[in-house]
């Protein structure tokens, strides 16, 4: 359901929004071939669910901006719970997430305190219900390289997390954006000769976020190709172990988590395994899985980072984030060849430490 147009013209007409981008022609084209309007998707709904329990906010949405207005393509149910009526689209102007499309780089926004801020104190969803504070927005990436809108967390009340966390956002927005192109993946890569930011490959993949405090690895999410790999319903994999869906070929259990607790935060790795739904013995089929951390900020190596705004100020990071996003492939190598993935490129963007000015960050990322 859209908003009341009255209802922004009536409360804040003077708010003049974000900077058309320069590229805004081709940016729209971008987002007209995926015909997204009207588009319904439980599995982003459920993304949006697990990022307001991640992060302890209460509310998470998948926004795309378009030429006069901004839709919220999925949210977590709190939204249609807010004071705003649970409505979905709304003038460009009072988007947040239409500040993602300015940066010359894909940037990612963090306003902690968006009253502070003039660019927000005005706007409608902060000075009147449901009096948004804090805001965080990834843009969606496309293969193509336009931004489409933004993976977004809101809170009413300031807040600031650690880098880490934030890199977390980019790694769900990356994930939503593979959703929202798949369905015309296929063709698209057929017919066109234009280099892709993402490969055929990673919209089929299975993808699972797991938890590796616990020795069980339980499933925080799955994505439907995932669901199709294992027989299982996505939402079912929720909470199961992942132990529970593979079993480790050229090591066991004990020595994986022997050897993950070795390595130093924030490094990627890679198992082999076959899937338990069918018969655990050489005939059936081998997988590789490549685990990254979830605050890397992308699934692979391949797609280009999504940068942290140098003038953001991050909470300190109080323990090793445990997250890892395990990209399923068909095929591994045969047992006892090393497991060990090689390192991979770093992620870029640096937050800046509290009372550190903003030009020192922009000096060191200059002579990087």
């Amino acid at each position: 359901m859209d908003i009341d147009l009255s209802f922004f013209e009536r409360v804040a007409a003077e708010v003049p929004g974000a900077p058309v981008p320069d590229n805004e022609a081709e940016r729209l084209v971008a987002l007209g071939e995926l015909e997204l309007a009207d588009h319904e998707d439980p599995a982003l709904e459920s993304m949006c669910t697990l990022l307001t329990s991640l992060f302890n906010v209460p509310l998470a949405a998948v926004a795309v901006v378009e030429r006069e207005t901004s839709s919220w393509l999925a949210s977590s149910p709190s939204a249609k719970r807010e004071p705003a009526r649970g409505l979905t689209r709304f003038p460009r102007a009072h988007s947040m997430c239409a500040y993602t499309l300015v940066p010359p780089e894909p940037e990612m926004m963090v306003v902690e305190d968006c009253l502070a801020d003039r660019r927000f104190m005005r706007n409608a969803f902060v000075a009147h219900p449901p009096y948004v504070r804090f805001y965080a927005g990834c843009p969606l990436l496309s293969s193509s390289g336009y931004r489409l809108g933004a993976l977004c967390i809101v809170d009413t009340a300031p807040r600031r997390f650690s880098e880490d966390k934030l890199r977390l956002l980019a790694g769900f927005a990356d994930m939503a954006v593979r959703r929202l192109e798949k369905r015309i993946a296929l063709q698209r890569h057929m017919a066109s000769s234009r280099r892709l930011l993402r490969t055929l490959e990673c919209f089929t993949s299975g993808i699972l976020l797991v938890d590796t405090r616990t020795p069980e690895w339980p499933i925080l999410h799955a994505n439907e190709a995932c669901a199709e790999l294992t027989g299982e319903p996505a939402g079912g994999l929720t909470g199961e172990s992942m132990w529970k869906l593979y079993s480790l070929v050229g090591e066991t259990q004990e020595e994986l988590l022997a050897r993950h607790a070795e390595l130093a935060p924030a490094h990627d790795f890679m198992v082999h395994a076959r899937a338990r739904q069918a018969r655990d013995d050489d005939a059936t089929p081998l997988v590789t899985l490549r685990f990254r951390p979830a605050s890397e900020g992308s699934l692979d190596p391949y797609t280009p980072h999504v940068r942290l705004p140098a003038t953001a100020t991050c909470a300190p990071q109080r323990e090793k984030l445990s997250l890892y996003f395990a990209v399923i492939e068909a095929g591994g190598a045969p047992a006892g060849q090393p497991c060990q993935a090689p390192d991979l490129p770093a992620v870029h963007g640096t937050c800046r430490p509290p009372g550190t000015p903003s030009g020192a960050v922009a000096r060191r990322n200059a002579s990087a």
